[in-house]
């Protein structure tokens, strides 16, 4: 998935013990394979507002990416918008 021209990897984990975890480093999102598909959803769309509140110095404070994630979700959600392809690039 390309976020500002950067090639970020997808990838199922659970490590963390969060549902997702974004790696600005590593160019890296990580996300819960065992969360339910709406929160796999939300939870992408967070990590790619985390990535370019990073990349672009925005200095977003995580209540407010929070905040976008959950109202960009139900936005795209009920639009139709089809978020699959996102998951369809995650890799184990």
């Amino acid at each position: 998935m390309k976020i500002l021209g950067f090639d970020y990897e997808l990838i199922y984990t659970n490590d963390s013990g969060y549902i997702g975890m974004c790696e600005p480093a590593k160019l890296q999102i990580h996300i819960d394979p065992y969360a339910p598909l709406q929160r796999k959803f939300e939870t992408i769309i967070h990590e790619i507002i985390e990535a370019i509140n990073i990349h672009t110095e925005l200095r977003l404070k995580h209540r407010d990416i929070v905040t976008l994630a959950v109202v960009l979700h139900q936005v795209f959600s009920e639009g139709g918008v089809n978020l699959k392809p996102l998951l369809g690039e995650l890799k184990k």
